[in-house]
């Protein structure tokens, strides 16, 4: 029997009891590739109800709450092995059989293992639907198990169940799901007034590095903002573009529309053979508005990645904060007061790791943005050309006493002008977006995380000596 076998037949029955995090409780721990636990911070000892010495080397699973569907496990396992960072509310079980539920965050580490940071759930509403999730998946799993299913297969079932029913709300995929909930969480929590503590007797190493997390958050603060605000533009673009592909759709269909009316009549041989050319036209510039689409849905998931990522380091850089404090505090037995320190080293580490990968990211959408405005601009070139051609259709129809031929320019126009509009926004739209995705400095961030990192490590000799 392999060890989280074990683990999970040794967990205890569920009573039905609840205890609460605090906003202000970070829970912390690594585990190594098979998830087993590594290291683990004094809230999580706490509030699992285990000691110390029984999380350490044993499996992750061994607060899974019953309750949870085996499909969220599978789908932050697929996203790990990725490379991928993840995220999701959980519903914990712990020591004495009590539930806690928390939004947990993991991210892989270089070195192969993971680093999870557990917070209280501050979006309720949030909390709420992915909950109303579980509870139809894991009757599935359930009834797969009792059919033979492994808990694998159960499991794969299960996210079968979650993938339809999120494609089934509107929301798309489960990267969309943590692409909203993360930053939601971290907003919530600096509504709340939730952020690095302030410990103004703190002094040497702990003092330092509550300052330079304190810079630090507002570093990102400002990034986040600027994050956001692009998310938004890249989220309107697409809404845009869809609008401007309705107009194209549309205006063909005028164009056919009136193409057929003409051929019925004699006489409109020169304007068919202008509108039979616009409407050619008019499907070149429905191809191109295809290329459009996809091209914006592609930059509105790389704005929404860069987003999470520093989303994900402000919740790392609080992190760090908070465990400087409860060293700054006191009272931590001398193992959890070293492993403290230890834990921001992990943590200076990871937002390291972080930083670099946002900064490839934000080339890329730079990248993505210029392009984006290209493609408007030709699509723009393209639609004045009908345009032109319809000032020509009515000189060709002006005197001609067909009311039905006629009656279809302004039809025509109509959608030209619709066009026109949407392409309009999409411009604007596409020009701060470009302004907005060019990559910022951060050289200051990168100093403020060196120095937490040398005073963290300095924190660790210090206690251990």
């Amino acid at each position: 029997m392999s060890n989280e076998a074990r683990a999970l037949e040794a967990r205890p029955e569920p009573t039905g009891a609840s205890h609460e995090v605090a906003p202000t409780e970070m829970f912390f721990s690594t585990t190594d590739q098979r998830g087993v636990i590594t290291d683990a911070n004094s809230v999580f000892v706490r509030l699992s109800r285990y000691p110390l010495s029984s999380l350490l080397n044993a499996p992750h699973s061994i607060i899974r709450h019953p309750a949870m569907p085996g499909g969220a496990f599978e789908v932050m396992w697929l996203t790990l092995n990725g490379g991928d960072p993840f995220c999701a509310y959980v519903d914990n079980l712990a020591a004495d059989g009590s539930r806690y539920t928390v939004f947990a965050t993991i991210t892989p580490l270089a070195d192969g293992g993971y680093l999870s940071v557990r917070t209280r759930p501050l979006c309720l509403d949030l909390l709420d639907t992915v909950r109303g999730m579980y509870a139809v998946a894991r009757p599935k799993e359930l009834e797969a198990r009792e059919g033979g299913a492994s808990a694998h297969q159960a499991a794969v079932v299960g996210l079968a169940d979650l993938a339809a029913q999120i494609a089934g709300a509107g929301i798309g995929t489960y990267l969309d799901v943590m692409h909203l909930i993360l930053p939601a969480e971290i907003e919530a929590r600096r509504a709340a007034g939730v952020g690095i503590p302030r410990r103004s007797d703190a002094e040497g190493p702990v003092g330092r590095i509550l300052g330079s997390a304190t810079e630090l958050s507002d570093a990102l603060d400002g990034w986040s903002e600027r994050q956001q605000e692009l998310t938004s533009v890249a989220d309107d673009l697409v809404t845009a573009q869809a609008a401007l592909t309705a107009s194209m759709d549309a205006a063909l269909a005028a164009a056919n529309q009136f193409k057929d009316a003409l051929a019925a009549h004699e006489g409109f041989s020169p304007v068919l053979m202008t509108i039979d050319l616009w409407a050619q036209m008019m499907a070149v510039i429905v191809e191109v508005g295809d290329d459009l689409a996809e091209d914006l849905d592609t930059l509105r998931n790389s704005c929404r990645s860069t987003r999470f990522r520093v989303s994900l380091a402000q919740l790392h850089d609080e992190a760090v904060g908070q465990f400087a404090a409860e060293i700054s505090d006191g009272g931590l037995e001398p193992a959890l007061a070293v492993r403290a320190g230890s834990s921001i080293v992990m943590l200076c580490r990871a937002m390291s790791e972080g930083f670099e990968l946002t900064r490839i990211e934000m080339s890329r959408n730079a990248d993505l943005a210029h392009k984006t405005v290209e493609l408007i601009a030709d699509a723009g070139g393209l639609i004045a050309m009908p345009t032109d051609l319809i000032v020509n259709w009515r000189a060709q129809v002006a005197g001609r006493d067909d009311a039905a031929v006629v009656a279809l320019i302004p039809l025509v126009e109509e959608q030209i002008r619709a066009a026109r509009s949407s392409l309009e926004m999409l411009t604007a739209l596409g020009e701060r977006c470009a302004r907005l995705a060019e990559p910022y400095d951060t050289s200051a961030a990168d100093a403020l995380l060196d120095a937490m990192s040398r005073q963290a490590d300095a924190l660790v000799l210090d206690e251990a000596g």
